[in-house]
Parts: structure tokens; sequence; C-alpha cells
């Protein structure tokens, strides 16, 4: 859309924003780790840490094949390559980008619900747990936010659209103005 968008129907971007939910929100720290383009970035209920993710999800899929009788899955390696763990994950996986993720301690807003099954609050704390000391010694802190919703599943409730809209309203707001000299 970065690109898109002025090309091909002439609007032009002072600032960019991104969100995404899930999947997409890991997609989100992929982009703002990836890309210098993006001023502010929203993670909904996502995960800064694939493998650790895939190894929860591997790990409860085993413990529900024992409580159902069913056959054991394939082992972890099988599903999740070697190849891809060594290779694609350093290279994209923002656990694994930490100083390109915080270059510029652009705006980063995480949110995660605490009772999320699919994808549980572990794997973005060990991602904060990374940033933060980098954000507050710059002193880029208040740039930086993870907010854990108690009650929450892997779900978006209101209360989570309403924390990302004020977050893109605020730091777009700053970005924009910033931009324009003002």
């Amino acid at each position: 859309m970065i690109d898109f968008l002025p090309n091909k129907i002439g609007i032009k971007c002072k600032s960019v924003g991104i969100l995404g939910i899930s999947q997409g929100g890991h997609a989100t720290l992929i982009a703002l780790a990836q890309d210098p383009r993006i001023d502010v970035c929203i993670s909904f209920i996502s995960s800064g840490d694939y493998i650790l993710n895939m190894q929860v999800r591997y790990k409860n899929l085993v413990d529900r094949a024992k409580r159902k009788g069913w056959n054991a899955p394939e082992p972890f390696n099988v599903l999740v390559p070697e190849d891809f763990e060594n290779t694609t994950i350093p290279r994209y996986d923002p656990i694994c980008n930490i100083d390109a993720l915080c270059k510029r301690f652009r705006p980063l807003l995480i949110v995660n619900g605490a009772d999320d099954k699919l994808v549980p609050i572990q794997c973005n704390l060990k991602l904060m747990d990374k940033i933060r000391p980098l954000y507050d010694k710059a002193k880029q802190g208040a740039n930086l936010k993870h907010v854990i919703l108690e009650g929450v599943k892997h779900e978006v409730p209101e209360q989570m659209i309403e924390l990302g809209l004020k977050w893109l309203d605020q730091h777009l707001t700053l970005n924009a103005l910033k931009s324009s000299g003002l």
C-alpha cells in the first residue's frame, strides 16, 4: 500500500501507520523492522517470536492428541523444517531483528489478550524484554507500549480497537506535524 497509493492513485503519504491482527500483527512487526518508511506500528494479538509461538502451539497439539487418544503429530522439526528455522526466521522474525525493529524508535503498540491460548503473551514478553531497554536508553519509552488485556482471548474487543485508534491519532498526528516543520 505504501507504494500503491502514491503511484496508482496519487495519494501522498506524509506519515505511514500500520495495524495488523494475529498473523497480520506479526507481519506488521516484520514490516516495521524491514521498511523504514513506516512511522507507527500497532500489533494486536500477535507474536514477536515466531518459533516460540510455534513451539507453544506444537506442545498444545501434542497434549491434545494425548488427551484425545490420537496419533502423535509429526515431530516439530518436520512441521517447522530446520532450514526455515535457521535461514528465514533469523532474517525476518522480529525477535531476531531487534536493532532493525528499534531503528528510529518508531511508535510501537503491542496488545495481547491475557487469556489468549493461540498466541500467548509469552510470545511478546521476551520481545518486550529485549526492546524496552533500548527505547528507554534512547529516552523514547513513550513510543513503546505493551498492553495485556485481562479476560481477553484471541479476539479484538472494542477496548483494543480504542487503544489502537488513540495510538494512531496520537502518533500519526505528531509525525505529520514534525514532517511539516510545525
